[in-house]
């Protein structure tokens, strides 16, 4: 993991994962978030919302630095970035997914628990 990864991920205790169904969600969850210390989130890919939602945080929610998850392939990873996420990846990956997606420039690997 780079140094630029390290320094975000040690912003916060824990960072949510977040499924976003509307962009007009997305700025009070984030403002609710930060304020009670969790200023890291990364936002999955898996609704129509993700990426409007990655913006409207990067955009209106100061002190918030937000990511991209469930990112399958390279397009994935640019229509991310070109949304503002600060670092992309996807905890489900199997090994040679996740180099794949390191080839494809997605930058950190999420880590999820266990399903029960």
């Amino acid at each position: 993991m780079s140094n630029t990864m390290m320094q975000i991920v040690s912003r916060a205790p824990i960072i949510p994962v977040l499924s976003v169904a509307r962009p007009e969600y997305a700025e009070p969850l984030a403002i609710a978030l930060r304020d009670g210390g969790l200023p890291v989130l990364e936002v999955t890919l898996r609704t129509s919302a993700a990426l409007e939602a990655i913006d409207v945080i990067r955009q209106r929610v100061d002190g918030v630095c937000v990511g991209a998850g469930t990112l399958l392939n390279a397009h994935d990873v640019k229509r991310a970035r070109a949304a503002g996420s600060k670092g992309e990846g996807n905890g489900g990956l199997t090994s040679k997914s996740e180099r794949k997606l390191a080839e494809q420039g997605g930058r950190v690997r999420a880590v999820q628990a266990p399903r029960r």
